[in-house]
């Protein structure tokens, strides 16, 4: 199966981190998410000035609702490269996630900032409103998010968050 195949991969290219990402999301979308996790952070610990991994397992954990190994993978990122804003943003998107909704938008416009045409940070931010209610603020979000990227998926957030903001006949006109 593919994690044969991403094994023997792996084999044939030892050191490329691509592989070892991919078969880590693989074990996540079969239900191994804490394997997929542990195999990650033993990478993470191999180069200690790579950033791909730890924001691979940042993404993980997140997309996985991993959300205490995920904010420990972006601290391990700022740790390593203080200026992106990655860490920001997915951290951000966590602490909203788990409930702090204020200190996890600080972080995603802390991430914006950094980035302007950040348009996960902003789909995220657009999330994390409208989760908490924020219709107006979720649709300036969501429509930033949209505007910077031509997805399908920001264009649905922007449609739900006009929707859910009572602008569902206004949706996308």
């Amino acid at each position: 199966g593919a994690a044969s195949a991403y094994a023997r991969a792996l084999e044939l290219a030892p050191g490329t981190k691509f592989y070892s990402v991919e078969r880590a999301r693989h074990l996540a979308a079969a239900g191994d998410v804490d394997e997929a996790l542990a195999s990650l952070r033993a990478l993470a610990d191999v180069d200690a000035e790579d950033t791909y991994v730890p924001v691979q397992l940042a993404d993980l954990a997140y997309e996985h609702d991993r959300l205490d190994a995920c904010l420990a993978a972006c601290a391990l990122v700022e740790s390593r490269d203080p200026e992106t804003p990655t860490p920001r943003a997915i951290g951000g998107a966590a602490r909203t996630k788990a409930g702090d909704l204020e200190g996890g938008v600080a972080l995603l416009r802390e991430a914006i900032r950094k980035r302007p045409t950040y348009a996960w940070a902003y789909r995220e931010l657009g999330r994390a409103f409208s989760r908490a209610g924020r219709h107006d603020d979720a649709v300036a979000a969501a429509a930033a998010a949209a505007g910077l990227v031509e997805n399908p998926l920001a264009t649905f957030y922007l449609g739900d968050a006009l929707a859910r903001g009572g602008h569902g006949g206004d949706a996308m006109s």
